[in-house]
C-alpha cells in the first residue's frame, strides 16, 4: 500500500454531491496494520478553521488487518458537503493512504491519492516545490494547505512559474 507508516497523521477530506452524480467528490482512507499486534486507530474530523466537528471514529485492525472506507462511511453524521481535515492517532504503527475520488462528466469514478502529513514532525519554513500544475483545457489543480502542527502560522507565499522559470499570472481562489 502506498502511504506513510507511523502513529499520527492529518489529511484533507472533502465530500460533496451524491455518489454517482457528475462532479461528486468523495474522500477515502486506506489503513493497514503490519505490526505484530492489533492496533486501534482513532479518527477525528476537523473543520478547515481547525475546530472539531465532534465526529470521531475507532477502527480496530488485527495483525495484518486492512480497512478502506470513504470518509462519509467513517463519519456518517458529517454534512454531505464537507471540507476539512481528519486526524489519525494509532496505538501502534500503521500504514495510511489518503484517497480522493470524483465522478467525471461521463460517470466514471476517478481516484487518486492525497498526501498525508505526519503530525510528529516540527513545522518548517523550507520551500516546497510542486512540479506539475494544470490550468486550462477543462483541467485545474487544487492545492489545499493546512498545518500538521499547532505551532505553525497561517501565512505563506505561493509563486507559480512556467517551465522556463517565468512567473505565471494565475488567479488563486
Amino acid at each position: 500500500m502506498l502511504g506513510l507508516a507511523g502513529t499520527q497523521f492529518r489529511t484533507y477530506i472533502e465530500n460533496s454531491g451524491t455518489a454517482g452524480a457528475t462532479g461528486t467528490i468523495l474522500s477515502g482512507l486506506a489503513i493497514a496494520n503490519a505490526d505484530a499486534t492489533a492496533n486501534a486507530v482513532n479518527l477525528e474530523a476537523f473543520r478547515l478553521d481547525g475546530t472539531s466537528t465532534g465526529q470521531t471514529a475507532l477502527i480496530t485492525l488485527p495483525v495484518g488487518g486492512k480497512s478502506a472506507r470513504f470518509s462519509n462511511e467513517i463519519f456518517p453524521s458529517l454534512p454531505s458537503n464537507f471540507r476539512g481535515v481528519v486526524k489519525f492517532t494509532a496505538s501502534g504503527p500503521v500504514s495510511v493512504a489518503g484517497l480522493r475520488g470524483r465522478y467525471n462528466e461521463r460517470g466514471d469514478f476517478l481516484i487518486t491519492t492525497v498526501p498525508l502529513s505526519p503530525e510528529l514532525t516540527g513545522s518548517s519554513t523550507a520551500e516546497v516545490v510542486f512540479p506539475h500544475l494544470v490550468d486550462g483545457g477543462g483541467y485545474t489543480t487544487q492545492f489545499v494547505l493546512f498545518s500538521s502542527t499547532t505551532d505553525q502560522g497561517e501565512t505563506g507565499t505561493a509563486t507559480m512559474r512556467s517551465i522556463g522559470g517565468q512567473r505565471l499570472d494565475l488567479t488563486l481562489q
